[in-house]
């Protein structure tokens, strides 16, 4: 009789070697380095990331800042050529205009334009000495009375021609005063004040004194006369910073 076959005995399992204490530190260090490395990395990117969106956020604004501006001086432009238009139109008006045309001064003879009676009437300085020398020369002169006093209001400009409180003002008639005595016979005193009366450059007479003696007379005026300072037009630059 054979002999009956035995089962061949399974292959054992190797033992696991169990973990001494050293062996296990040894692995818990090494995670803790990997958690450490990817910690790292992982906040290096978060970092960049926070400074690019940052920079690309400061990017956006200023370009916002800069469109703004742009449109801006865009409209500027836009009404400054309207404007331009319009001022246009009213200038070709007054040189069209027949009334101001058959305005004239003193010196009729004098070759004169609309635009120039508009700039005699209202100039665009506050030239108190030249003021008084017109009255003087041109005015006074004609009737030949005596001038015993002849005084302006002198003020300190700035080097646009216009005072401090002045430039706030500078869209509206500024006021010159002045002061003139003079003499002579009522012919010559009647004659000056129709030649006042004729200038074409606006003149508020404030105060008038009449003195008489014998057959001179001596009148004492006291008024103002206007101007408007002249405005700057003038281009900037800006520079705009992030």
């Amino acid at each position: 009789m054979d002999k009956e076959k035995q089962p061949a005995p399974a292959p054992q399992q190797p033992t696991p070697t169990p973990l001494t204490g050293l062996r296990k530190r040894q692995q818990i260090e090494m995670t803790n380095r990997r958690i450490f490395i990817w910690v790292a990395v992982a906040s290096v990117v978060v970092s960049f990331s926070l400074i690019a969106l940052q920079f690309l956020v400061k990017e956006f604004l200023f370009n916002q800042k800069i469109i703004s501006a742009k449109n801006q001086t865009n409209n500027t432009l836009i009404k400054n050529i309207d404007t331009a238009e319009e001022l246009k139109a009213n200038v070709n008006k007054l040189l069209a205009d027949e009334n101001l045309g058959s305005v004239q001064g003193l010196d009729q003879n004098a070759e004169t334009s609309n635009l120039s009676l508009i700039l005699d009437a209202l100039p665009v300085d506050g030239d108190a000495t030249g003021f008084a020398n017109s009255l003087q020369a041109v005015v006074l002169q004609r009737s030949g009375v005596g001038i015993d006093e002849l005084s302006t209001t002198n003020q300190a400009y700035d080097a646009s021609g216009m005072t401090t409180d002045q430039t706030s003002l500078a869209s509206s008639p500024q006021p010159l005063p002045f002061s003139v005595k003079f003499g002579g016979n009522f012919q010559q005193t009647s004659q000056t004040l129709s030649d006042l009366a004729k200038v074409i450059r606006p003149i508020s007479v404030n105060k008038l004194e009449i003195s008489a003696s014998d057959s001179t007379l001596t009148l004492t005026l006291n008024g103002v006369t206007y101007f408007v300072p002249a405005k700057t037009v003038s281009i900037t630059k800006e520079q705009l910073k992030p």
